[in-house]
């Protein structure tokens, strides 16, 4: 048997409506459940990232004072908010 046949053989097994509809239900996207979508990522991608504790101080428009924070310029500086 040559590989494509052996291969659009598994294919046919494999990818059915039912297998699709349970992949689609299993990972949240039908019905929509935003809980098990974000139970499907790492754990890292889960947490909010924290307010980066650096800022500066500059004036609005109408002189008030705004504290803005430090915009992370390279990927050390992002991970650190991780």
């Amino acid at each position: 048997m040559e590989f494509l046949e052996i291969l659009k053989e598994a294919w046919d097994k494999a990818i059915t409506l039912l297998n699709i509809k349970k992949a689609w239900k299993a990972v949240g996207l039908e019905p929509y459940n935003p809980k098990v979508v974000m139970q499907q990522l790492p754990e890292q991608l889960r947490a909010r990232p924290a307010t980066p504790l650096l800022t500066v101080t500059q004036i609005g428009p109408t002189g008030e004072t705004v504290q803005v924070p430090v915009t992370p310029s390279n990927i050390a500086q992002v991970d650190k908010l991780f």
